[in-house]
This record gives C-alpha cells, sequence and structure tokens, in this order.
C-alpha cells in the first residue's frame, strides 16, 4: 500500500508540475489572472471545522489545522489538511491551479482512499464549483465540490456525493475554515 500510495503521488506531483511549467511557459513565467486573484485569498494558516459523513444519512463532526500556500510562480494554490475522520488521523492535500480568468484544475490526495483524484471546475464570482465524474460517458456516479469565500477571515468547502445522473446531491463533507490567528 505505501507503494501504491507514493507512486500515486509522485504521479501527480508529476502531473501539476507540468501543468504548471506550460502555464508559466504560455506568461513568461506569471500565473497571475483573475482565477490565481480569487485562489491566492485562501493563503494562510486555517482552524477547520468539519461535518463528515459517515454512511448515508449519518454525520461526525471533527476539525484539524490546514496550511494553504502558493504553488510555483504564483500559478495556483497547495492545501495540507491535518486532521481526523472516524476517530483516525486524516490527511488531504490538495494542489488547485488556475488556468485561465476562471478555469481550474484540481488533485486531490486522501488517506482515507488511499487514491488521488484529477477534477475540472470554474469560478464564477465568489464561488469555485468543480465536478468528479466516475464514468465522464455515463455521468451517473459524480461528486460536486463547492468554495465559497466572500469574506477573507473564512471560507467553505463542502462536497457533494449524486448517484443519479445529478438530480439530487448528499453532501458528504462541509468544511468550514477560520483564518487560525497565531
Amino acid at each position: 500500500m505505501y507503494i501504491k500510495v507514493n507512486t500515486a503521488i509522485m504521479f501527480v506531483l508529476l502531473l501539476m508540475s507540468d501543468i504548471t511549467k506550460l502555464n508559466a511557459q504560455e506568461s513568461d513565467f506569471t500565473c497571475k489572472n483573475r482565477a490565481n486573484e480569487f485562489l491566492e485569498k485562501l493563503i494562510g494558516t486555517w482552524e477547520v471545522n468539519t461535518k463528515d459523513r459517515t454512511s448515508p444519512g449519518s454525520y461526525e463532526t471533527n476539525s484539524g489545522i490546514s496550511v494553504i500556500t502558493s504553488s510555483i510562480e504564483g500559478c495556483g494554490i497547495k492545501e495540507s489538511f491535518r486532521g481526523t475522520f472516524r476517530g483516525k488521523p486524516y490527511g488531504r492535500e490538495v494542489m488547485i491551479i488556475g488556468n485561465d480568468t476562471s478555469s481550474i484544475e484540481m488533485v486531490a490526495l486522501d488517506s482515507e482512499h488511499n487514491s488521488f483524484s484529477l477534477l475540472s471546475g470554474n469560478i464564477v464570482e465568489s464561488t469555485l464549483i468543480v465536478y468528479w465524474y466516475r464514468d465522464p460517458e455515463n455521468k451517473k456516479l459524480q461528486s460536486k465540490y463547492i468554495l465559497t469565500s466572500e469574506n477573507p477571515e473564512q471560507f467553505e468547502f463542502s462536497s457533494y456525493l449524486s448517484t443519479d445522473y445529478g438530480d439530487t446531491w448528499a453532501l458528504t463533507h462541509e468544511r468550514k475554515y477560520s483564518r487560525k490567528v497565531d
């Protein structure tokens, strides 16, 4: 299992490095655009309170700390979250790259599934919406991630699951971030 996770992490880091290099080469080593301006507001250390689904209709509350840093050349952000889930240590790494004025790419690694996901989405005003499809052609099973940021001291990043082609959505994780004061 250790090799599987390390291989996945290396693949994702190489992939994100290639995406970042492409963006940087196209814009003279800067990725500054409207999407990145939105993401830069999230840089910092955050206390995170979560509502996590343990089974359909059942939730538990958890907490943790998230450190969000700038990615290479200011093209996006990287989040490192450490907390608990189901009474055990839980970690998550998320990298979000702003492609242009509103589109983004997101990579998520988490210790619950020992896997990574590649997602695409858009920023509309103060909301980022990202989708993942188990089968992009079918779209029966899909996840939706919504990040809202209207206050520089707080934001919310929640995820939802649909098993019926997006007709109905169930909350899977609600994460409320408050800027940590040192």
